[in-house]
C-alpha cells in the first residue's frame, strides 16, 4: 500500500510540473516530453528507458 502511495505521489508531482511548464510560454521548466527527448538521444538513455518500462510493467502488470 505504501509503495502505491509513493508511485502516485511521483506521478502527481510529474503531472504538476508538466502542467506548470506548459501553462506559461516563458517558463524555464522543460516539459516531460522535452526531457524524454533529451534522454532518448543517447543509447544509454534508451536502454535506461526500456529497463524502466520493463520494471514498471513487471511490478504493475505481473501481479
Amino acid at each position: 500500500m505504501m509503495m502505491a502511495v509513493a508511485f502516485a505521489a511521483v506521478l502527481v508531482a510529474a503531472a504538476v510540473l508538466d502542467v506548470t511548464a506548459r501553462r506559461r510560454p516563458e517558463s524555464r521548466l522543460p516539459t516531460l516530453g522535452r526531457c524524454l527527448a533529451v534522454v532518448l538521444r543517447h543509447p544509454a538513455g534508451r536502454v535506461a528507458v526500456v529497463l524502466a518500462w520493463c520494471w514498471m510493467g513487471w511490478h504493475f502488470l505481473a501481479r
